[in-house]
């Protein structure tokens, strides 16, 4: 079914928000992260399966696009266009709305191990570059009905004005009006820059070490069952991190045989550093809700030298936060984020040469409500996040149940080929299984 799969493009239209914003929110400030922030999109795509509600399939296009022009009114940033460093211009020339339609059920994509290549078409083409281009819009998204009348929402948003949590809270707002509205609109919050100002240039930040994949990139999703994550917490259980959260076991193992498969391929054992990014709103700056708009995150770095193993990482990695959380606390109480931010790169800077480390990114979405998006027919069958990243990046998600952790993997098409075949690895977890 797959490989006869069509995506047809029907429609691209602009949508706007349904009231013009007010003059004196025409200018948005971004936050002092946003501005040190580059200017790439984030892909996330949202599976609705075929059930009994009162939407026709024929009215799901419009209902989508109406709930959505009206939403776009209290998230009107969004609507806008980047000004410069520091601004976006909300001139309310909206956002790009693509229609498309799929010539196969539903099932036929959830029933096989749904590849990064077949959930691609799903996605609105975009300029995926770290320059920012003051002209293009901040989100796109496409719509994908299946003959079957289920449906696929696909979205490219820009990281310049919101990360994981702003895309939940972007994603269930508009479900919320789409539904109906009658729990209560989730407002988002658009006061990051008062409390993160934005300096008057943005600074030069030094050369960073870190590298594009040499080789192709590749991307995989593996996927931990609740059992597996609680028989690898129990593993990597230590004196020092007797309660290991999920979220720590999954990262580990990942970070160790990612590093494994690196240093077997390359044939020499190479520094590894892990970039752990973490959610600040209420670490550090407890003031912003996690409605809070933009890039309101911070990470931190860990170093690894010789052996690799599991216990020692986590242990690493605990200590790292605990570190991360006490120096941007006092950073942020004297009004000195960036001191923080510019101390963390100049570290990396000094690192040995980039042959010789190998970086890995990793990003925590778990425990935010992917799966409550209901536009009015039902929650999500399946969220994914299909990254295509020239880097080494590592995305972790809830799955459905709640229970079980999916990791998104992007890594040299050598280093994934050496994991897909990792006994100790495949104990914990499966490459690509089916979604039904």
């Amino acid at each position: 079914m797959a490989e006869a799969m069509k995506v047809e493009i029907v429609s691209r239209e602009m949508i706007k928000p349904s009231s013009p914003t007010s003059p004196e929110l025409k200018i948005f400030k971004l936050s002092l992260i946003d501005q040190l922030h580059p200017s790439l999109f984030t892909p996330i795509l949202l599976f609705y399966s075929t059930n009994n509600n009162s939407i026709p399939a024929a009215n799901k296009s419009q209902h989508l696009k109406s709930s959505l022009s009206k939403y776009l009114t209290l998230f009107y940033p969004l609507a806008g266009r980047i000004k410069d460093d520091s601004s976006i211009n909300c001139d309310d020339e909206g956002i790009v709305y693509i229609e498309a339609h799929v010539n196969c059920p539903l099932s036929g994509i959830l029933k096989q191990p749904p590849q990064v290549e077949v959930l691609e078409p799903f996605l609105p083409g975009i300029d995926q570059s770290i320059e920012v281009i003051t002209d293009q819009p901040l989100l796109f998204v496409q719509e994908n009905l299946f003959t079957c009348g289920g449906i696929a929402i696909g979205l490219h948003i820009s990281h310049k004005i919101a990360d994981a949590a702003t895309i939940v809270t972007f994603l269930n707002g508009w479900a919320t009006v789409a539904a109906d509205g009658s729990r209560g609109i989730l407002v988002p919050n658009l006061t990051a820059s008062s409390v993160l100002p934005p300096l008057d240039s943005t600074p030069k930040l030094p050369a960073v070490a870190i590298k594009a994949i040499a080789s192709k990139p590749a991307t995989r999703r593996l996927v931990f069952d609740a059992s597996s994550i609680a028989a690898l917490q129990a593993k990597v259980a230590s004196s020092s991190v007797p309660n290991p959260t999920r979220v720590e076991a999954v990262t580990a193992i990942i970070w160790k045989h990612s590093t494994k498969a690196s240093r077997l391929n390359s044939g020499f054992s190479k520094l590894s550093m892990a970039f752990q990014a973490v959610n600040i709103r209420k670490r550090i700056v407890q003031s912003l809700p996690e409605s809070a708009v933009g890039n309101i995150l911070g990470s931190y770095s860990v170093l690894i030298r010789e052996k690799i193993e599991l216990q020692s990482l986590v242990s690493s990695l605990r200590k790292g936060l605990q570190e991360f959380i006490k120096s941007w606390l006092e950073h942020f109480q004297r009004n000195d984020l960036l001191s923080a931010i510019l101390g963390h790169v100049k570290e990396i800077s000094g690192l040995p040469e980039q042959e010789s480390t190998d970086f890995y990114n990793f990003s925590s979405w778990c425990k935010m409500p992917l799966y409550e998006a209901d536009f009015g027919w039902g929650k999500p069958t399946w969220v994914a996040i299909p990254i295509k990243e020239p880097y080494n990046v590592s995305v972790i998600m809830d799955t459905r149940d709640g229970g079980g952790i999916e990791a998104w993997l992007c890594l040299s098409e050598e280093d994934i080929a050496f994991q897909e075949h990792d006994e100790e690895l495949l104990t914990y977890a499966t490459f690509n299984p089916s979604i039904i």
